[in-house]
C-alpha cells in the first residue's frame, strides 16, 4: 500500500512535511515554532481528507483556528 503525502493547510497557506515518519501531533509542534496560533488547534491523525491535487492524491490535514475573543 502506498502511504499518500501529507499537506498541511493553514488558511490559504499550505504546510509541507517536514518528515513523513513523524505523527500528526509532531508535526503540530514542528509548526507551531513558526505559527505560533498552531499551538491553540487539535489535530489527529482521522482529521486527514484524501484530495486531488494537481493530478496526485493527497492527505489534507486542515488546522482549524480558533475564533479570535474580543474584549468589550
Amino acid at each position: 500500500m502506498k502511504q499518500l503525502k501529507r499537506i498541511f493547510q493553514l488558511g490559504a497557506l499550505s504546510l509541507d512535511d517536514p518528515d513523513p515518519t513523524m505523527t500528526v501531533a509532531e508535526v503540530k509542534r514542528v509548526h507551531s515554532q513558526q505559527f505560533p496560533q498552531v499551538r491553540f488547534t487539535t489535530l489527529y491523525a482521522e482529521d486527514g481528507v484524501p484530495k486531488d491535487i494537481a493530478g496526485d492524491t493527497v492527505l489534507l490535514f486542515e488546522y482549524v483556528l480558533p475564533p479570535v475573543s474580543t474584549n468589550g
